[in-house]
């Protein structure tokens, strides 16, 4: 081998032995995973204020919601004294020993998140005033008897003739009549505890599904007599008719769901409410309370086409 040959040969073996040395092994250092804490999944939930009631009252309890679509609700009271097959608004009656009644709501969702509050209602307890009854005051009567006084009428008698001494004369006095004072006795005045007046109707839930159904529902603090009745009304927002808010419905439940399309009810923006009546349907009846107008938009539906008759 050349001297040239063997130079070039040391200069590639020393520029190898160069890199593999500048060359060096990095071990991948593996990450670190922080364990993060996983919080419960709430939401905010307000049960509706209730007016202090009186014992005997019918009080319906029912969770600040426009929309409860989805949920589960879990009710308990202390004393527990609720009624009723309505999980979203039960009702209960006010005990007569009772001052105070507490009141717990659990909300549950599709997604397992809870919801939670309470209320305390306080019981209207009639108040009596206290009866005044002065002391019956009796005068004991002062009579002034005197002994009848007897009057001696004398008479001159003579030294020489002695004169028949006449009989003494007895003149009575008059007896006075005793005062009796009258007895005064006072009446205790009962002191009357107004009753909460009964608030309108509040729409709790207002849906509308896919292929025209419209789904409602309220709640109520009063109770219906047997001459009352809710009412469904559903106008066109664009008529202010007072004869356009015709009633969809006369029911005695807390819900109600009915279907409209285009042909009673063209697209548009529509107002609905639930009202509280008195009276017969077909006959004088009139509003007592209603809630707000709640708007509904009625999209493009077409009417339901007729079933074909076979041949």
């Amino acid at each position: 081998m050349t001297k040239k040959a063997k130079h070039l040969f040391l200069i590639i073996v020393i520029l190898f032995l160069v890199a593999c040395d500048g060359t060096s092994t990095t071990t991948p250092t593996p990450a670190v995973t922080e364990s993060a804490s996983v919080g419960e999944c709430t939401f905010d939930i307000e049960i509706h204020e209730v007016p202090d009631p009186s014992p005997g009252d019918k009080v319906y309890l029912f969770p600040n919601l426009d929309n409860s679509f989805g949920l589960t609700f879990q009710w308990q009271a202390d004393p527990p004294i609720l009624l009723g097959d309505d999980p979203f608004s039960p009702f209960l009656i006010v005990p007569n020993d009772a001052h105070q009644i507490s009141v717990e709501l659990v909300a549950i969702n599709d997604e397992g998140c809870r919801g939670e509050d309470s209320l305390v209602i306080n019981v209207a307890v009639p108040v009596v005033a206290e009866a005044e009854t002065s002391t019956a005051v009796e005068s004991e009567p002062t009579s002034t008897a005197t002994t009848a006084e007897v009057a001696l009428e004398a008479t001159a008698v003579s030294t020489n003739t002695p004169a028949p001494t006449p009989e003494p004369t007895m003149t009575p006095t008059t007896m006075p009549t005793p005062t009796v004072q009258p007895v005064t006795t006072v009446t205790p005045e009962v002191t009357a505890v107004p009753r909460p007046q009964y608030s309108a109707p509040v729409i709790t839930q207002l849906e509308f599904l896919p292929g025209g159904a419209v789904v409602v529902a309220w709640a109520w603090d009063g109770e219906l007599t047997p001459t009352q009745n809710f009412a469904v009304r559903f106008w066109s927002e664009a008529d202010d008719r007072p004869e356009a808010r015709y009633s969809i419905t006369w029911t005695k439940d807390f819900h109600y769901q009915f279907n409209v399309d285009n042909t009673d009810f063209p697209k548009g923006t529509y107002l609905l409410n639930v009202a509280v009546m008195e009276g017969p349907s077909d006959g004088v009846h009139y509003a007592i309370v209603e809630s707000e107008n709640k708007s509904v938009f009625v999209e493009a539906i077409p009417p339901t086409a007729p079933v074909p008759v076979g041949p």
